[in-house]
């Protein structure tokens, strides 16, 4: 029974690890001995252990004159936890409810999350530094909480009655407990410009600075940055540069609305970047999209699955690369600015909701292609283009003209010139983009030498 029960535990970290996210997870032992690494650096004076906790300053003080009660005859530490711990775990009932610890204070009612909340609330007003935890156990998806006694963490699980061992023996209790940390409630470390926290390893969490362009630490007090959540960007961010030590990165908001470029290191192991894309390391599936991008080109995809691109408000243009053969339903959806989309010629497949709620687009398409073909079924504005753009051609439209000269010095004005508009409009091959090459589009056009 027991060979069978660890054979189930190997078999369930293996599906965790290709499941939760494009990295391959870490063990439990491993998990625990980072975070527990991280709590013994931390400064544990300077730590909000509430700080994604939902309470009132009035609910707080409820809650607090009843756990003095509670506990006024206790003389240790371990007394006090073990206290609270018993009387969360005794008269909080399993269901679900609001989590909020006031809310299970007062209806004695809540899930593990609920249990967490309420649990760590109490241990703040005995002063026992508590953090919440959340990932994955035997019962599933799950939150927990780690307590400071005596110098060591000690598990607390007040929904399954799980407690008393020390996080340090992860793999003596290995066979009988199963918890893989995924994040914490709180912010660990803080320097003049970053927060750090748990979040499947080292994570860099916040950026309090202003700068324009963020390089992902490479470390923090001795310790590796291997994670990164997205939910750290703020709006003063235009490019994003991605180390080879970030092996973990959480899509947990939609924060950094104006990132325009992104870029990773080549000997990164896990993740890739084409066109300011962030893929995993294959290039097999798209990890993020900067909010800001206005141009993209698309690694090869045979298809092009629902919502691929969605929400990209800045976004104009999409070149497809040759090898995706289908485009499914709502692949492209409420790209509000998108106003060319290139499809090669290996397309053999497009549903007619591809491009759904995107504005006034154009195919870009080569002749007698299907996706020549789909566009004149459909009445969906076309241009057939070249196997070659022509060179000033930077609107792509299949002219060069005065538009074209307003487009280059539109965007030499506003520094918006990317490497595709050097490739097409850098007419004097200076490696610049500006008024001299404006300037010979004109002549182009107003001498007819096209």
């Amino acid at each position: 029974m027991k060979n069978k029960k660890t054979a189930l535990l190997i078999l369930l970290v293996v599906i965790l690890s290709f499941t939760f996210s494009s990295y391959v997870r870490a063990t439990p032992k491993e998990s625990n001995s980072v975070l527990i690494n991280m709590l013994e650096k931390a400064d544990l004076d300077k730590i909000d252990y509430l700080q994604k906790v939902n309470i009132t300053q009035e609910e707080y003080t409820e809650i607090e004159s009843f756990t003095l009660d509670l506990i006024k005859y206790c003389n240790t530490d371990t007394d006090k936890m073990d206290t609270i711990f018993k009387w969360v775990n005794s008269n909080v009932k399993y269901g679900n409810s609001n989590n909020d610890p006031y809310q299970v204070f007062i209806n004695k009612k809540g899930i593990c999350q609920g249990y967490a909340n309420l649990y760590s609330v109490m241990m703040k007003v005995a002063n026992i530094p508590t953090i919440i935890l959340e990932g994955d156990t035997y019962f599933g998806a799950h939150a927990w909480c780690l307590s400071l006694i005596d110098n060591n963490w000690i598990l607390a699980d007040p929904t399954n009655n799980a407690k008393k061992y020390n996080i340090k023996d992860y793999d003596k209790n290995y066979t009988d407990y199963y918890y893989l940390p995924y994040y914490i409630n709180t912010d660990l470390f803080e320097d003049d410009n970053y927060k750090y926290s748990y979040y499947n390893g080292v994570a860099l969490v916040g950026v309090k600075n202003s700068e324009s362009v963020l390089t992902i630490p490479e470390s923090i007090e001795g310790m590796d940055v291997t994670s990164f959540c997205t939910s750290a960007l703020n709006s003063s961010i235009l490019e994003l540069n991605i180390g080879k030590n970030i092996t973990n990165i959480e899509i947990n908001s939609n924060n950094g609305n104006n990132i325009e470029k992104l870029d990773v290191d080549t000997n990164n192991p896990v993740y890739s970047s084409y066109s300011n894309v962030l893929y995993t390391k294959d290039f097999s599936s798209i990890v993020y999209i900067p909010q800001a991008i206005k141009e993209i080109t698309l690694k090869p995809f045979k298809t092009l699955y629902k919502n691929i691109l969605y929400g990209l408000n800045s976004l104009e243009e999409v070149k497809i690369e040759e090898g995706t053969t289908q485009i499914d339903s709502y692949a492209f959806e409420a790209n509000s600015s998108l106003k060319r989309i290139y499809i090669p010629r290996s397309v053999s497949s497009i549903d007619k909701d591809a491009f759904y709620n995107c504005g006034n687009y154009t195919l870009y398409v080569y002749d007698n292609s299907y996706a020549h073909k789909f566009a004149q079924d459909n009445n969906i504005p076309f241009i057939v283009i070249d196997t070659q753009l022509l060179k000033g051609d930077i609107n792509k439209d299949g002219k060069i003209n005065s538009a074209d000269a307003a487009l280059v010095l539109d965007k030499f004005t506003n520094s918006e010139v990317s490497s595709n508009d050097l490739n097409i409009a850098d007419m004097n091959n200076d490696g610049k983009l500006n008024s001299e090459d404006a300037a010979i589009i004109l002549d182009i056009y107003s001498n007819n030498r096209i």
